[in-house]
């Protein structure tokens, strides 16, 4: 009987410490190095049309406040611009929101040929602490910082 509750004793400490082990690894969450890239200037049409598509995925397009930093980049060998910024809005209880980052992939006209007019695709947008962290850290991964 004494050498069951040895045994029973050392099987706690165990569990104890392989939970705690456990409990201290998946804490360590590591984001992946920004991908290489090369700085972008976006032309006045091409803000123009990003705010305007921007603008569209909100609840009060009207009330939508620009940050002054809107940052672009292109990865090296990509077509797509990866373009980061913050945009403050009324949500559905009429208040703003505060400022919101949003993540935006520009396509050159040229590339589907439709006019030399660009396409536009929000890839993410915050909203939430979830999204709002998502957006972040998607931005800092193309080397954007907002």
């Amino acid at each position: 009987m004494f050498a069951a509750g040895i045994f029973w004793g050392d099987f706690l400490k165990r569990k104890v410490v392989i939970a705690a082990l456990a409990a201290a690894v998946s804490g360590c969450v590591s984001t992946p190095p920004p991908t290489k890239s090369t700085p972008y200037t976006l032309s006045a049409s091409e803000i123009d049309l990003l705010k305007k598509g921007v603008t569209a995925t909100l609840k009060d397009p009207l009330s939508a406040l620009y940050g002054d930093k809107i940052v672009a980049s292109q990865a090296s060998g990509a077509v797509a611009i990866t373009i980061c910024g913050t945009v403050n809005a009324k949500n559905s209880f009429g208040g703003y929101t505060g400022a919101k980052p949003f993540m935006v992939e520009m396509l050159p006209g040229s590339f589907f040929g439709n006019n030399g007019m660009p396409s536009f695709t929000v890839q993410a947008m915050g909203g939430d602490d979830f999204a709002t962290n998502y957006t972040i850290n998607k931005c800092a991964q193309a080397g954007l910082v907002v």
